[in-house]
């Protein structure tokens, strides 16, 4: 399953690489003052994993407000810049100028998703078969990080029970290069359930087993 995430991720890093390129000429056709703004994207909607992607533009200034601009089907802004009537008209010109972003950016990096969350889901109900727990697997898909190191955050929890910095650890990792698999448990689980979860996600997620 491991080898099918970073299979999916691959194909998805050119069509980021381009979309993001055309994403900031477009909006230097807005922006002149190159410095006043960031431009971040695309990025996968951390909550419509399997349906929106976004691009986050964030000014310089101070007391900043961030607001969702609707672009198209699929897509949208997140546009953070103090409120005043000059932000205001680069805020609305930029949602007609990225009305010009190619669909076909949008509706492969959704598909793209829409699988990625499909093996995701596949590897909750393995492990959590295996484990006779609740599963969460969370990435960083999406977010610029994942192009340096795609981490993936493997969570296990009982019914009921809700983990936080406070009342978690890590149950242990496996790391290359380029990947970081952690597994996150309740601080007072058993040495001996953090190595069989090891063992688990070694053999089911990593080495792809039945």
């Amino acid at each position: 399953m491991l080898k099918e995430l970073l299979e999916i991720k691959k194909e998805m890093e050119p069509i980021i690489h381009e979309a993001n390129v055309k994403l900031n000429v477009l909006a230097r056709e807005v922006i002149v003052r190159r410095k006043e703004y960031e431009i971040y994207g695309p990025m996968v909607d951390r909550v419509y994993l399997d349906n929106a992607i976004y691009v986050k533009v964030m000014s310089s200034g101070r007391d900043t407000k961030s607001d969702n601009v609707p672009i198209k089907n699929g897509f949208y802004m997140v546009f953070v810049a103090p409120e005043k009537e000059s932000t205001k008209d680069i805020k609305n010109k930029l949602k007609v100028a990225y009305e010009r972003l190619d669909n076909k950016f949008i509706s492969s990096l959704i598909r793209s998703c829409q699988r990625f969350k499909e093996i995701v889901n596949k590897t909750q109900a393995t492990l959590a078969k295996a484990s006779q727990m609740n599963v969460l697997v969370k990435t960083n898909l999406g977010e610029a990080s994942a192009a340096l190191k795609f981490n993936i955050t493997i969570e296990y929890t009982r019914d009921n029970q809700k983990l936080s910095r406070e009342n978690s650890k890590s149950a242990g990792s496996f790391r290359d290069t380029k990947t970081a698999i952690n597994l996150v448990v309740d601080k007072n689980t058993e040495s001996r359930i953090c190595e069989k979860l090891l063992d688990d996600v070694e053999k089911y997620f990593i080495g792809g087993g039945n």
